[in-house]
């Protein structure tokens, strides 16, 4: 496992961006408070529909991250993953693409805390074109920011997302999220990436651990999974790869909040080894 560690006393923004730092001492918290991992009611999703739910936070709290369970179903496709506007809670939009079979039963999952110093979501609508694959990007608003989480969405039934990534350091951040249109006819598609962002003082002794990577082979699955340190909790977890042909099915905190696991399909009838790898966010946190 790699993992880049940073301590809860941050000085790489200031030393990069002076005009950005405090003028007075900053206080740092030790933990992250009131801390939650909490689901929401499970819906079941016929062959050929799709189901829209969420999962709240406590009033409060507010959103840092969330994810979605599907029994690592491949006839499930994960179209939308966010925050709920204003960040209290996590929706999902899974799709049934079966035409004919098992329903599948889909849960949100939201990650939840107090709400941070610069609570802030950033999203940039973007579109893709007939049989275009790309990515786009989201920036927390300041340089005194990092990522806590990241979404995708997207309101066509022909995009599928397929990546997910916390990119730039030092803050401030951006996500990176990718999605290839299937769509056969001239014509766009939404698709839009979040950056959930706080504070770099209010996500204590914040890290970002990678799985290793993984290769998927043509018609198969792989599960991606990661843990956090001792004492830190997952805030986010994403599948990044550079394979627009990767489906993310689970991705969803496990252990209480202690890791993530995440499941991806290779649905390729012909293809070489597809690799992907798992990015979580995790802090020191509280109850």
């Amino acid at each position: 496992m790699v993992a880049y560690r940073r301590s809860a006393l941050v000085v790489i923004p200031c030393a990069v961006m002076l005009a950005a730092c405090p003028t007075t001492p900053v206080t740092v918290p030790t933990l992250l408070a009131g801390y939650a991992v909490l689901s929401g009611a499970a819906a079941t999703v016929s062959p050929n529909s799709a189901v829209t739910i969420s999962a709240s936070c406590a009033p409060g709290s507010v959103a840092l991250g969330g994810g979605v369970s599907v029994g690592g179903d491949a006839g499930a496709v994960v179209r939308s993953s966010a925050p709920l506007a204003g960040g209290g809670g996590w929706t999902v939009t899974v799709a049934n693409v079966r035409l004919i079979g098992s329903a599948i039963t889909v849960t949100p999952m939201a990650v939840c805390a107090r709400r941070p110093a610069g609570y802030a979501i950033n999203t940039v609508a973007r579109s893709l074109t007939r049989l275009e694959v790309n990515s786009f990007e989201a920036a927390c608003p300041t340089a005194t920011h990092f990522a806590s989480g990241a979404g995708v969405a997207t309101r066509d039934t022909q995009v599928r997302p397929f990546s997910q990534q916390i990119i730039q350091q030092p803050a401030p951040e951006k996500v990176r999220g990718g999605g290839r249109n299937y769509l056969l006819l001239p014509g766009s598609s939404s698709f839009d990436v979040t950056a959930i962002c706080a504070d770099f003082t209010a996500l204590p002794g914040r890290e970002i651990v990678l799985s290793t990577s993984v290769g998927i082979g043509a018609q198969s699955s792989a599960t991606l999974t990661a843990a956090c340190p001792t004492g830190k909790s997952a805030l986010h977890g994403a599948v990044g790869t550079l394979e627009n042909a990767i489906v993310t099915l689970d991705s969803m905190p496990t252990g209480g909040g202690t890791g993530w696991s995440a499941t991806v399909t290779n649905p390729e009838l012909i293809s070489g080894s597809l690799s992907a790898r798992l990015q979580v966010v995790c802090v020191q946190t509280a109850p």
